[in-house]
């Protein structure tokens, strides 16, 4: 399979002449790979070399980095030989992942870690860093559905600095030990923030709490852009008002609004893995609904969990339906169109609206569990 992707990769390095990036999409890893250059240099990240990434990622992009340089040919563009090597390496992530998921869905349902290959999944998975820590997810849920608590902590703390958005599960995980073992879960808190503090500390010797802010004060610094809520709700106002009022200062409302999925712990106790479950789809879906940042690729955070929530052919549907639209307004529609163009911004509303469906279907879920009887 690797050896497959490999060569699929390798076939279409050029997009078969696309203006769309239809296989390869050389930016974001070049990104990666300027990101990495810290090891060649002597440079530190975040102090010397400013990067929005945590720092598990900012490690591995140094570690790929030395690796090309020292085992690919001389002649070679760094940046080329990083590019191959990353994908390669993602894509064998992707396979743990969906071996990891085929092991945690129940008899009979099984055949759903295929939807792990849908076309969107398998293209961010080889452009981006995002598989690494949906399987890092993976294996924290696996630890929690076994009940070791430590174990749980550990690895969300690893998943939270390659991607920060697991940390919206912590409050449901540590809801659900309390629940199970009917004492406070201080251990379990108390790794979790002590590997987070470990994972942080070499960032804070070499350059200080400006170094550490670094990437935060990045991202709460990006502009509001085309295709999120943010962006139609602004353009709504704006036209109403004949142009004499726009929701651009409203950002950091969203921002806040973005956590609001963590206040459905208050709908039921978290006493059953499924409720656990469904509660990070809520607070994974409103995090990346309510965002002023249009990133497609946040759309594997919450598949892994949607799968493992499944019910009917309805939720099927949507998970498949979104994929599909998701793969095809990015990379094909956003680079043949425009990020602006009519035909765009009409399948980013849609793609809004499923994600909202999906949303409210895990709500409505959590909201029917309430009375369960836990056995």
């Amino acid at each position: 399979m690797v050896a497959l992707i490999a060569t699929l990769l390798l076939v279409g390095y050029s997009n078969f002449g696309s203006k769309a990036r239809l296989i390869n999409d050389y930016f974001d890893r070049a990104d990666y790979a300027e990101r990495g250059f810290w090891i060649l240099t002597g440079q530190v990240p975040y102090r010397d070399i400013p990067t929005e990434y945590p720092q598990i990622p900012a490690g591995l992009f140094g570690l790929v980095t030395w690796v090309a340089k020292t085992l690919l040919p001389a002649e070679w563009p760094i940046s080329a030989g990083f590019s191959i090597l990353w994908s390669v390496f993602m894509m064998i992530v992707f396979l743990l992942t969906v071996w990891q998921m085929h092991r945690m869905l129940p008899v009979g349902r099984k055949n759903l870690a295929w939807l792990l290959f849908l076309p969107s999944v398998i293209y961010f998975s080889m452009n981006r860093f995002d598989m690494l820590s949906v399987y890092l997810g993976l294996i924290v849920f696996m630890f929690i559905l076994d009940k070791r608590f430590a174990w749980a902590a550990l690895f969300l703390a690893i998943g939270v600095f390659t991607k920060w958005y697991l940390g919206l599960t912590l409050p449901f995980i540590l809801a659900y030990e309390f629940n199970q073992t009917r004492k406070l879960p201080w251990r379990s808190a108390l790794i979790f923030f002590g590997v987070s503090s470990l994972i942080v500390l070499p960032t804070f010797i070499l350059g200080g709490f400006q170094a550490v802010w670094q990437p935060y004060g990045w991202h709460l610094g990006r502009v509001v852009e085309p295709g999120t809520l943010l962006w139609f709700i602004n353009n709504i106002v704006f036209n109403l008002t004949g142009g004499k009022a726009d929701l651009l200062s409203a950002a950091p409302v969203f921002t806040i609004i973005q956590f609001m999925g963590i206040l459905s712990i208050f709908i039921t106790r978290m006493d059953t893995f499924k409720k656990v479950v469904l509660a990070s789809v809520v607070s994974i879906l409103v995090f990346i609904i309510f965002s002023r940042i249009y990133s497609p690729q946040w759309w594997l955070w919450a598949l892994p969990l949607l799968i493992l929530s499944i019910d009917n052919v309805t939720d099927l549907c949507l998970i498949v339906g979104y994929d599909i639209l998701n793969y095809i307004t990015f990379p094909v529609i956003y680079d043949l169109t425009g990020r602006e163009s009519l035909i765009c911004l009409t399948l980013n509303v849609l793609g809004l609206l499923i994600l909202s469906a999906l949303a409210i279907r895990a709500l409505v879920k959590l909201d029917r569990l309430k009375r369960s009887i836990v056995v």
